[in-house]
């Protein structure tokens, strides 16, 4: 039976070098501070194959730090990704998700206090939600699954696959439209100085 081990690591001299722009102040005195996204803790996952006694690591978004392969061998990520940091850290299997559903008690919890992490766990997992809910209504509109539209021939495939994209596209947009609505209500014009939301990216 295969193990599986969340990883919350930093990494070490990436290719790519991403910045962003993070707010820093208060009212007239804000500047914006460029930050490396290597200095952010990045999640992946970690796989132990018990049988073939052999691990590797799955990690979907390492194309950000200019690393083309996501599936690689653990010595070989450890050895060439990971940034050595006390802030490292391993979890067990759904721990993140775990957090994440944690943080959404509260949609916008401590959101003046600067809980920009927080507030991105939240946007997160309402969209991944909200993703799920809208393409099984498809499934049951289009009298189709994805599994069974993934076996139509390339033509009739393509088709459906723009007919999905455009259904989940209109959802979110119009998803993130009422939740910034949301935020605006309770919080005043998010224009406004004293109040952000994201960081500039």
């Amino acid at each position: 039976m295969s193990k599986f081990t969340e990883l919350h690591v930093c990494i070490q001299a990436p290719p790519l070098e991403v910045f962003y722009h993070k707010t820093v102040g208060k009212s007239d005195k804000e500047v914006k501070e460029p930050c490396r996204m290597a200095d952010s803790l990045h999640n992946a996952l970690k796989v132990d194959l018990q049988r073939a006694r052999e691990s590797y690591v799955l990690d979907v978004s390492s194309a950000q730090f200019g690393y083309f392969q996501p599936v690689i061998p653990w010595s070989v990520y450890k050895e060439t990704r990971i940034r050595v940091n006390e802030e490292n850290e391993f979890f067990k299997f759904g721990f993140i998700k775990d957090y994440v559903k944690r943080c959404d008690k509260d949609w916008l919890g401590d959101f003046e206090e600067g809980s920009t992490a927080d507030l991105f766990c939240k946007i997160q997992w309402r969209a991944a939600e909200r993703l799920l809910i809208e393409t099984m209504k498809w499934e049951k509109e289009q009298k189709i699954t994805v599994k069974d539209m993934l076996q139509l021939p390339e033509k009739a495939f393509e088709i459906k696959r723009k007919e999905l994209v455009e259904h989940i596209d209109a959802r979110l947009k119009t998803f993130l439209e009422n939740r910034s609505r949301k935020i605006g209500g309770r919080y005043g014009s998010v224009n406004n100085s004293r109040k952000r939301s994201t960081p500039n990216m």
